[in-house]
């Protein structure tokens, strides 16, 4: 597997991120985005990249002592982690994603440690680790297979895996749209980035790795047992909770209790109070910028809408083509502008704390 071939679709990112075991060439590559990559990841998920960070920390149990955060990036995932006597590790190959780890604000304890390292040569002896949680980076990892045995080494017996990542379209009436945003969307987005191509490889990895099917028979593959999986906005992000490999001839025990709610508001007693992840300016200001993006978008959606009903545009599709793309700007026009009257509602209000 160490000769294959970057995958054909690859037109607009360098081929060298798509290589087995591109450490090199993805550090370099989160290294040139950091500046912007907080700002840009609200902005693509729709402010709702905090939501589904809530889900997997709840995937995480009470009891689990080493908690390892693989690609941990600007150490988005780590303050739901944080419990008193717990270690949290953030590992991730940029240098300076972890510089932006770094600068949050630890106050409170039990400050997670940061390590530089290689996702395939995990700095960790066999069966040491309670859990491992990886948001968005498990479809950077090629060849897959070596990426989970190694999580595989790692984890304890019937210790837990969480992942949560940005999945492919999905054959149905939406796929459409999904794969117009990734193709289209995201790139243009990404001009606001020092290295435009780095998005342009996000939408590209994201329609490789697909709606992760075969990212799970690998890990069923490699003695993982699925507790659960969800599915957010529509399906265009996923998140699975497995049960690292048991010995042989163990049997894994029922998934009941093995993934907990997500808690808001104030910390129960004995756990460690989370602050908040950016000042309340800071966090005005991204709603602001989501909900004019979604505003525009909805604009951009109703300006395709009047030329479809425009008689004297031709349209070179089928009548029940041509409904369901009606329906699909019509969609999108209403949730659009939904979601920017929301986020512009939320610039006058107190940002919340978890």
């Amino acid at each position: 597997m160490e000769t294959e071939s970057p995958p054909p679709h690859v037109t607009g990112a360098p081929s060298d991120r798509f290589a087995p075991r591109a450490t090199g060439a993805m550090a370099r590559m989160f290294d040139c985005v950091s500046g912007h990559y907080r700002l840009l990841n609200r902005i693509l998920t729709l402010g709702q990249d905090r939501a589904w960070r809530l889900a997997l920390w709840a995937a995480v149990p009470e009891h689990a002592h080493v908690v390892l955060d693989l690609c941990t990036g600007d150490g988005s995932s780590l303050p739901g982690l944080r419990r008193p006597g717990r270690l949290v590790i953030g590992l991730d190959a940029s240098l300076a994603m972890l510089e932006l780890a770094a600068e949050a604000d630890w106050r409170g304890g039990w400050g997670p440690r940061l390590v530089c390292g290689d996702a395939f040569h995990l700095p960790f002896a066999a069966g040491s680790l309670d859990a491992v949680t990886i948001a968005f980076g498990i479809r950077n990892l090629r060849p897959q297979d070596a990426a989970l045995a190694e999580l595989a080494r790692v984890l304890r017996p019937g210790g837990t895996l969480a992942v949560l990542e940005a999945t492919g379209p999905r054959r149905g009436a939406l796929a459409p749209l999904h794969r117009f945003y990734l193709r289209r969307i995201v790139p243009v987005l990404g001009r606001l980035s020092r290295d435009p191509s780095a998005y342009r490889y996000l939408a590209e990895s994201i329609l490789e790795f697909g709606p992760g099917d075969s990212f799970t028979s690998a890990a069923e593959q490699h003695g993982f047992h699925w507790r659960g999986a969800r599915r957010f906005m529509l399906g265009a992000t996923r998140l699975w909770v497995a049960s690292a490999p048991l010995p042989a001839g163990e049997i894994p025990a029922g998934a009941a209790g093995s993934v907990q709610a997500a808690r808001l508001g104030e910390s129960p007693r004995g756990e460690m109070p989370i602050a908040a992840g950016r000042p309340a300016l800071e966090q005005r200001a991204s709603s602001a910028v989501q909900g004019l993006l979604s505003l525009a978008l909805s604009v951009a959606l109703g300006a395709a809408l009047a030329r479809m009903l425009n008689p004297n545009i031709h349209i070179p599709l089928d009548r029940p083509r041509r409904a369901l793309l009606l329906a699909l700007v019509v969609g999108g026009m209403v949730v659009f502008g939904a979601r920017g009257v929301m986020f512009l509602l939320r610039t006058l209000r107190p940002t919340p704390r978890i």
